[in-house]
């Protein structure tokens, strides 16, 4: 028995001494576990949240039955650290459509959208997208197509036919539609002219002559009602094709030439630009559904939601180009959208008028996903008169919903000073009136009761203050750069005292201003101009001499007029000022001759300086004459020979003159008599420096003279 029970203990401890070792492996093990477990668990939230692919097919959706030949859009998202360079269609290991980013560098996220038509059967539709490092990655569905219940056969499925009974068109929800603009017969007041919701008849504007909905820059048919299937022209029969090229206009086609296929073959896939079907790339396998990977621990890839359509608005005011062009245009495509041609009209140092095309009430409004950026695209062209087109570069550009803000973008085809365009615009949503980022609205300059100070210019913003950082006022004079560039660090202010930005007298500043931010401004605001007084100056004319040449013969035909008297003067269009001399005396009293007798200073052949020739001569005169019967206390002349007179810059003064002959025996004669004028402009002539001459030629006397201007 002893024994027996030292075997049991030696056997029990032998027992205990073996499992030892197993328990202490199990224990490794699951330490080891838990650490791939929790390391593995970080590593896949990083990667998978930062450096993983994914893409995700929206439309349709896995497992959906689909309608036999009738449009499928197809619609695909990829996204990646990396940025996507590149995203295909596959259906049934066929290459359907091939979408690549004008960026060398990809977008991210990529969109892909596409039309098919599925022929009946099972279908296996794969996305694959290339990141920048060329790393694949992709995802897959199935689909069925099959025949839809159709009663009234229109091509809409009786599920999805609000008149099962009634043949119809899409655009009305399968109801009867003889006018094709989308409004059903039964509730269109014009059934027989295409036109608008909620009536059905044309609506015409300004920009819509006709008013069939397409705008007059992009209708075909301006001036007749048309379909916005065949480019706003005549579309009797709905197909797309206008009625003057429609060979079968009673009977929709698919053609270019309108008529039916003979075959019943299906119109083509209206991918962009029509191209032959796309190529895959050198040494690319067609894809597998089998290839999908998933992230790790998970079964299904992680989705991206591209959210609900919301409405955005895109508008662009401004468009330079580099070198003078007699035609502009270019190719824009917004979004998903076709591109399409857009013309500009000139506005002068290579400005052209892209404003009337894409901004205010001709500013484009689409719905666009909530999540997805937005792609835009400009190839611009310029064209001069009996040369080849000039093509002035292209660009891309992917707007995150991020910027959709109304903040401010300026783009163009390569950077620097002088690049070939440049264009202006910003992304709003809902609407650029109602966004954070709204341009401001300058009031004009205020001031105190007949001009007086304070000088205040205030102004209008209605965006989200906390995304901005205050506010940048430009001062400039016009032909000029920017004069003065004022930043207020303080988003609430609205309005600045101007007195220290008052415009000297003739000047004229102008002003503007615009909201920023960190990384983001507003467009720029209306422009509101200040002009100060005009400069006032003072002419100072002076005469100097008169010419004598050919002097009349008089009555005695001597050829020495006199005596005389006159005046000069100037004149600023409003003001005249004049200076008389005389220096004639005429006697007809007891003594004198029948006739009478005139004496007093006579002119010959030469030159007499007016203040110390002519005037000087009648002082003397009357200096030289004793008691009160001298005959030279009649004479009289001015102290000084100039004359003094205010005018603004860009005044036209006035200069004129006249001297008479005396006689006692007939009519004073006209020796002199002329005037002219002249346009004084500061700026171009200097004249506040350097005295200008002025002269006026008679046909017996020449009156000189010369103007000075001052302050």
């Amino acid at each position: 028995m002893r024994n027996t029970l030292q075997d049991m203990t030696l056997l029990s401890r032998s027992n205990k001494k073996s499992k030892l070792p197993l328990l202490l492996g199990c224990l490794v093990v699951l330490i080891v576990l838990f650490a791939i477990v929790i390391f593995g668990g970080l590593f896949y939230s990083t990667s998978s949240a930062s450096g993983q692919s994914v893409v995700f097919i929206r439309t349709p959706q896995n497992g959906e039955i689909l309608a036999i030949n009738q449009p499928v859009q197809v619609s695909a998202l990829a996204r990646d650290d990396h940025k996507i360079t590149r995203i295909e269609l596959w259906i049934d290991g066929v290459l359907i459509d091939v979408q690549t980013s004008a960026a060398q560098s990809g977008i991210n996220p990529f969109p892909l959208l596409t039309t098919w038509y599925p022929p009946e059967g099972t279908h296996s539709l794969i996305v694959r997208a290339f990141n920048s490092r060329n790393q694949p990655s992709q995802a897959s569905i199935t689909v069925g197509a099959m025949a839809l219940s159709d009663r009234d056969l229109d091509g809409i499925a009786d599920e999805a036919d609000a008149c099962p009974d009634q043949p119809g068109t899409q655009a009305a929800d399968g109801c009867p539609d003889r006018d094709f603009d989308g409004v059903t017969d039964a509730t269109d007041l014009c059934p027989d002219e295409t036109g608008l919701p909620p009536d059905g008849c044309p609506a015409p504007s300004e920009s819509d002559r006709d008013g069939d909905g397409m705008l007059d820059h992009a209708d075909g048919c301006p001036d007749e009602v048309g379909s916005p299937l065949a480019d706003g022209c005549p579309d009797a029969d709905g197909d797309g094709v206008e009625d003057g090229t429609d060979a079968c206009p009673a009977e929709p086609g698919a053609g270019a030439d309108g008529c039916p296929e003979a075959d019943g073959a299906l119109p083509p896939d209206p991918a962009p630009g029509g191209d032959a079907p796309p190529e895959s790339r050198p040494g690319d396998d067609p894809p597998s559904a089998d290839d999908d990977e998933e992230p790790e621990g998970s079964s299904d890839p992680v989705p991206f939601d591209p959210g609900m359509p919301i409405p955005i608005e895109i508008e662009s005011y401004e468009f330079q180009v580099s070198e003078d062009f007699e035609n502009m245009w270019c190719y824009v495509r917004l979004g998903e959208e076709d591109p399409r041609r857009y013309d500009f009209e000139p506005l002068g140092e290579r400005y052209w008028n892209i404003a009337e095309e894409f901004s205010g009430e001709n500013s484009v409004r689409i719905l666009h996903e909530e999540n997805l950026p937005l792609n835009l695209s400009m190839e611009c062209w310029g064209s001069r008169a009996g040369e080849a087109p000039v093509a002035l570069g292209d660009i891309a550009m992917s707007h995150p919903p991020g910027e959709w803000d109304g903040r401010e973008f300026r783009v163009s085809p390569v950077a620097g000073e002088s690049p070939p365009f440049a264009a202006r615009y910003r992304i709003c949503t809902p609407a650029c009136d109602e966004s954070a980022f709204p341009a401001p609205l300058l009031a004009p300059i205020t001031m105190g009761p007949r001009g007086e100070g304070p000088y205040r210019i205030g102004w209008r913003w209605d965006g989200d203050e906390s995304l901005i950082n205050g506010f940048i006022l430009r001062v400039f004079a016009e032909g000029n750069d920017t004069l003065r560039m004022i930043y207020l660090e303080d988003p609430t202010m609205r309005s600045l005292n101007a007195e220290d930005y008052m415009p000297a007298c003739g000047e004229t500043f102008y002003f503007e201003i615009y909201a920023y931010g960190e990384s983001a401004h507003t467009p720029t605001s209306n422009v509101e101009y200040w002009p100060a007084d005009p400069c006032t100056y003072t002419a100072h004319v002076t005469f100097t001499t008169i010419d004598v040449h050919n002097p009349p013969a008089d009555e005695d035909g001597l050829h020495r007029p006199g005596p005389i008297y006159g005046n000069f003067w100037i004149a600023n269009g409003t003001t005249i000022e004049m200076m008389q001399f005389d220096a004639c005396w005429c006697y007809f009293g007891p003594g004198s001759t029948f006739w009478g007798t005139c004496e007093g200073l006579e002119l010959q052949s030469g030159t007499y300086s007016i203040n110390r020739g002519i005037f000087e001569w009648i002082d003397t005169a009357r200096a030289s004459c004793l008691g009160d019967g001298c005959r030279s206390n009649s004479f009289s002349a001015p102290f000084s020979s100039s004359l003094h007179i205010p005018f603004e810059d860009g005044d036209t003064l006035m200069v004129g003159g006249r001297i008479m002959d005396c006689d006692a025996r007939n009519s004073d004669d006209v020796v002199f008599e002329e005037q002219g004028g002249i346009t004084i402009n500061i700026d171009d002539l200097g004249y506040l420096t350097v005295p200008l001459p002025f002269g006026l030629n008679g046909d017996h006397i020449d009156l000189n003279s010369f103007i000075r201007m001052g302050r």
